[in-house]
């Protein structure tokens, strides 16, 4: 009988080079990490200044008002008169939409409002990040006077311009809005 052959594994003289080698992918890992933390955590920094700084994605008003002093926010209700270009919402529309109102605690004596106007179902001012002008709000009767000249090719929305002492709502945007180029004006029906 002959004896069976026994695997005997190979000696290997790099089991000090393999240590070596995790102990490199290990520092790499742990390098990479804090590179990650440290990119982030400037990211967080330079955009939280840019918030408490007031500014904005236009540089104009910022992005979400600093907490100031709440006002009454406004239901306001109204009808298109006139559809211009590629409105998306055709005349005798309602447009429906709040208009929330804080002071600016930099400079108590602005008033910053934000509205998501809604006509016919379709967005034609504001957005996730947008929607914000300066304006002025009364208590009797409930009124809201304000306007944003910029359009989307100039900020991240159309223009609109709300004067509901005179009745009137009027928003209209350039080529690089999400509707194409339009302007519409409205006749207010109501202010809660």
């Amino acid at each position: 009988m002959e004896p069976t052959p026994q695997f005997t594994p190979p000696v290997s003289s790099s089991s000090g080079d393999s240590k070596s080698v995790w102990l490199f992918v290990g520092c790499g890992l742990l390098l990479m990490l804090a590179l990650c933390a440290g990119s982030g955590g400037l990211i967080y920094y330079a955009v939280t200044q840019g918030a408490v700084a007031g500014i904005g994605p236009a540089g104009d008003l910022p992005v979400t008002p600093n907490p100031g002093t709440a006002l009454p926010s406004r239901t306001v209700q109204a009808t298109i008169t006139q559809a211009i270009g590629s409105s998306p919402a055709p005349v005798n529309s309602t447009c429906n939409f709040v208009v929330t109102a804080a002071t600016d605690p930099a400079n108590p004596s602005m008033t910053i409002c934000r509205a998501q106007v809604v006509c016919g179902g379709q967005l034609l001012y504001g957005g996730p990040q947008s929607g914000y002008f300066p304006c002025t709000v009364g208590a009797q009767p409930p009124s809201i006077v304000g306007r944003d000249d910029n359009t989307t090719s100039t900020d991240t929305d159309a223009a609109m311009s709300l004067d509901t002492a005179s009745g009137q709502l009027s928003v209209h945007d350039d080529t690089a809005g999400p509707h194409g180029a339009f302007s519409i004006t409205a006749r207010i029906d109501s202010v809660l």
